[in-house]
């Protein structure tokens, strides 16, 4: 889903998952690898960087809020006499169901093309472990880690989640957000059967919230 310069939606491949073509997206898929990882033999790192949309509905909020919305409009407009529960029901699993097997074939389609590469997807998973009160947690919460879990079959053999830091972040912050996150990276690895996977984090010497380079290496990534 994009937005033109008028503000108008754009919706490539049907816009939302459920009503996307998975075929075309495939074959878009195999050009791209095709592309930047023409040595079929190739072992190194693979990382798709997939950040439309979430596959777990929940999770689509702040700019991603979209796709819940208009997925909700869509049932609403089927079944008018419904209640809310239910059209948030429906909508939810109409949705993960279609997201899910998009996330799915698109790993098991590009580790038949690339198999020996160490695939996984940017930024997963997912701990949501800083809140708007600058509260960081050691560790998911429960909610997030049950929505983690059936998303296991996004780790075949890496998990590339992200870290990146804002400026007014404080060291015992910092320390408890690196954890968080990499502490949910260990668990979901153990859930895959192969705890020992290959984990790297996403990190960059720049704040997200100043854009402003650190002058110095924070010590923190130290836990990573």
């Amino acid at each position: 889903m994009e937005t033109s310069k008028d503000g108008q939606l754009i919706y490539k491949n049907g816009g939302l998952p459920q009503n996307g073509s998975l075929g075309l997206h495939l074959q878009q898929l195999e050009i791209d690898i095709d592309r930047f990882i023409p040595n079929k033999t190739f072992d190194g790192l693979a990382v798709i960087d997939f950040e439309c949309w979430r596959p777990t509905f929940r999770q689509n909020f702040g700019d991603l809020k979209i796709y819940r919305d208009l997925t909700l409009l869509e049932v609403t407009k089927k079944h008018p006499t419904w209640s809310r529960d239910q059209i948030e029901a429906q909508g939810k699993i109409i949705f993960e169901a279609a997201a899910i097997n998009f996330v799915n074939r698109t790993m098991l389609r590009a580790r038949k093309l690339r198999p020996f590469a160490n695939w996984g997807f940017y930024g997963f998973p997912h701990c949501f472990n800083r809140y708007r009160d600058l509260k960081e947690l050691e560790r998911c919460p429960e909610q997030v880690e049950a929505e983690n879990n059936k998303l296991t079959f996004m780790y075949p053999t890496a998990i590339y989640p992200s870290i990146y830091i804002t400026n007014n972040q404080t060291s015992t912050a910092l320390t408890k957000f690196v954890q968080g996150k990499m502490n949910e990276s260990n668990r979901v690895s153990k859930l895959t059967g192969n705890p020992n996977m290959l984990k790297l984090a996403f990190i960059r010497y720049q704040y997200t919230d100043t854009m402003a380079f650190m002058k110095t290496v924070r010590k923190n990534f130290n836990l990573i």
